[in-house]
C-alpha cells in the first residue's frame, strides 16, 4: 500500500516528482523512492505491508528495462499468480506483489487485472514508445488522478500532488453534480482539468498527455454469468476472499458497525487472529447495532474499542474535508475520521465491510424497488403510492426486513425510485431542487445531466448503478482517503472481483434474503 506519482515531458522532472511525493507522504511513511529518465519520472511513498522487511521494491523495472511500474494497493492472491508465472519462465527478484502484478500484465494483458484479487491503481511507463498506461481495479477501491498542463502529463494517488503544478479552478459543471448527488460521479472532480482514472479500465497516454486509448476490461452484470450459483458455493467463495484478505505480516484490526456484513466479516477475521483489534463507533443511543455488538463480544470473546464523538469534534470538519480533498455531503465523514484515527494508532491494516450492501442488494431502496416493481404488475402505480403513504411508518418498519429504521423522508425518496421516468433515481438522492441548484451555479446545460439517461428497469440496473457511481466515488473514496490520512490500509474483502461476479449469479430472491440467511448462521456461532 502506498502513494504513487509520475510526470512526463516536463523540465526538472526529478525535482517535480520529489515535491509531488512529499505532499502524500502520509500514504507511505516507511520509504520514498524515485526513478527518472529522459523526459519522465515516477515515484512511490511506501507503506510496508507485504514483505515489510524488504526495501526498494518500487518503482520496478522489468528485466529488459522496457517498462517501469508503480502501483498503490494490494494483490491478495499474488503467491498463486507468481506460481503460474514461474511455470511459464518468469524469474522474480523480489518477494513483492508489485513484481507479480507487473509480470502478470506483461504476460496476460488486461486479463491480469481480473486474475488479481485485490485493490490496485497505478501506471506503467513504456520506455520505447514513451507512453503511459494507467490502470485501476474493477470497482475503484484505490484512487488515481491525472491532469495535463503545458504539454506535460501528471498522475498521482491524490489530487493535492497535481495542484502543486496545475493551477486549477473550481469545476462548476462538477459542482452541480455535487449539489445533486452529494458527491461527484464519473471522471470529473471539483477541480477543473483534474480527472479520475476509471475503475475497471486501462487508459493509454502519450508523454504529453494526449489520450490514445481506453479499454474497459470488466463490466459486472448478469451478462457475464454462465450459470446460477448455489448458496453453499457462494458462501465458500466469500469465506475464501475474507481469509485471503485478512492475511498480513503487520498489525491489523476490524471495523464493526453492528450490521450483519461487518459482523460476519469480523467473525471470520477474529477466528484467524484472536489478537485482532476491533473498533466500533458508538453514536450514544440504543439501537439494533448495539445489540448485535453485545452479541458479538459475548460469542467471540473479543474486546471492542468504542469510539465516541463530542460537540467539540465538529471543529475537525476542515481537517476531514482536507483529507478527503473533495467534500462529501454526508454526516458520516466525521465518525469515519474518528474511527480510522483510533484504528491507525496501533494498526497498519483494517478490514471493513464496505461494498456488501451494493453487491447483495442490502440497501432499503433495493428491497423497496424489487418488491414494489412486483406489486406494480397488478396494482396501478398511483394507487401503490397512495396506499404506502397512508400506512404508518411504524407499521412499515415492523414488516420491512432492513437493519435500520425508515423515516417518512426516506420513504418518500424510496417511492420516487419506483417512478420509471428518466432521472427519477437522481431526484431521490438530491438535497437541493433543480431550481435551487440553477440559482447557485451558472453551469451550461447541467439540468439534463443525470446518472441514468434511461429508466431503471430491474434490480440489477439499480445495483450496477450503485456499483459504478456511489461505491467508487463516495463510499470507497471516503474510506481510502481518511484511512490513508492516518497511514492505514483499509481492506474490503466483499469487493474482490470473484465475489462480485459470483453475487451477480445469485437470483434476486437470494440477494434480497441474503442477510437473513447469514443472520441465522451467525446466531449459531
Amino acid at each position: 500500500m502506498c502513494g504513487v506519482a509520475g510526470v512526463s515531458n516536463g523540465g526538472l522532472n526529478k525535482e517535480k516528482i520529489a515535491k509531488m511525493l512529499d505532499l502524500t507522504v502520509h500514504r507511505g511513511p516507511d520509504e520514498q523512492l524515485m526513478e527518472y529518465g529522459d523526459g519522465w519520472a515516477v515515484g512511490v511513498n511506501r507503506l510496508s505491508i507485504t514483505s515489510p522487511l524488504e526495501s526498494k521494491t518500487q518503482p520496478l523495472w522489468c528485466p529488459k528495462k522496457k517498462h517501469i511500474f508503480v502501483f498503490n494497493g494490494q494483490v491478495y492472491n499474488f503467491l498463486e499468480l507468481r506460481g503460474q508465472l514461474e511455470r511459464v519462465g518468469y524469474q522474480f527478484r523480489t518477494q513483492s506483489d508489485a513484481e507479480v502484478l507487473l509480470y502478470s500484465y506483461l504476460n496476460w494483458g488486461t486479463e491480469a487485472f481480473l486474475k488479481a484479487q485485490g485493490m490496485f491503481a497505478g501506471a506503467i511507463w513504456n520506455q520505447e514508445t514513451h507512453e503511459w498506461t494507467l490502470f485501476r481495479d474493477p470497482v475503484g477501491v484505490k484512487p488515481l488522478y491525472y491532469c495535463c498542463v503545458n504539454s506535460s502529463f501528471y498522475f498521482s494517488s491524490e489530487i493535492r500532488s497535481l495542484l502543486r503544478y496545475f493551477p486549477s479552478k473550481l469545476n462548476e459543471s462538477a459542482l452541480t453534480h455535487y449539489l445533486r448527488y452529494r458527491y461527484v460521479p464519473g471522471e470529473e472532480t471539483l477541480f477543473q482539468g483534474v480527472y479520475r482514472a476509471l475503475p475497471g479500465c486501462t487508459m493509454r497516454f502519450s508523454a504529453t498527455g494526449m489520450e490514445l486509448r481506453r479499454d474497459p476490461y470488466i463490466s459486472f452484470s448478469t451478462e457475464n454469468s454462465k450459470q446460477d450459483i448455489c448458496d453453499e458455493e457462494f458462501a465458500d467463495i466469500l469465506a475464501r476472499s475474507i481469509q485471503m484478505t485478512e492475511k498480513t505480516e503487520v498489525p491489523k484490526g476490524t471495523l464493526i458497525s453492528g450490521g450483519l456484513d461487518s459482523s460476519l466479516l469480523s467473525q471470520e477475521v477474529i477466528r484467524q487472529d484472536k489478537k485482532c483489534d476491533s473498533f466500533f463507533f458508538d453514536n450514544g443511543y440504543d439501537c439494533e447495532e448495539l445489540k448485535s455488538l453485545d452479541f458479538m463480544e459475548k460469542k467471540l470473546k473479543i474486546n471492542v474499542e468504542r469510539v465516541y464523538a463530542s460537540s467539540k469534534d465538529f471543529q475537525l470538519l476542515p481537517k476531514v474535508i482536507e483529507a478527503l480533498e473533495e467534500p462529501l455531503g454526508d454526516s458520516v465523514i466525521l465518525p469515519t475520521y474518528l474511527l480510522l484515527r483510533a484504528a491507525g494508532k496501533s494498526n497498519k491494516v483494517i478490514v471493513s465491510g464496505e461494498g456488501a450492501d451494493e453487491i447483495f442488494a442490502g440497501y432499503a431502496h433495493h428491497f423497496a424497488f424489487d418488491r414494489l416493481k412486483k406489486i406494480k404488475t397488478f396494482i396501478p402505480e398511483n394507487l401503490i403510492k397512495k396506499m404506502v403513504e397512508r400506512v404508518p411508518v411504524v407499521l412499515l418498519n415492523q414488516v420491512f426486513p432492513y437493519p435500520g429504521q425508515l423515516t417518512s423522508g426516506q420513504l418518500q425518496k424510496i417511492l420516487q425510485i419506483v417512478d420509471k421516468k428518466p432521472g427519477s433515481f437522481d431526484s431521490g438522492l438530491q438535497l437541493f431542487s433543480d431550481a435551487e441548484i440553477e440559482s447557485l451555479v451558472n453551469a451550461p446545460d447541467w439540468s439534463g445531466e443525470n446518472l441514468r439517461k434511461k429508466s431503471i428497469d430491474s434490480l440489477r440496473d439499480l445495483m450496477n448503478l450503485d456499483i459504478q457511481t456511489w461505491l467508487p466515488n463516495y463510499n470507497l473514496l471516503r474510506m481510502d482517503k481518511l484511512g490513508m490520512h492516518f497511514s492505514l490500509e483499509v481492506r474490503v474483502p466483499y469487493l474482490n472481483s470473484e465475489v462480485i461476479q459470483a453475487s451477480m449469479n445469485l437470483k434476486n430472491s437470494e440477494l434480497i434474503s441474503f442477510w437473513g440467511k447469514r443472520k441465522q448462521k451467525l446466531s449459531r456461532i
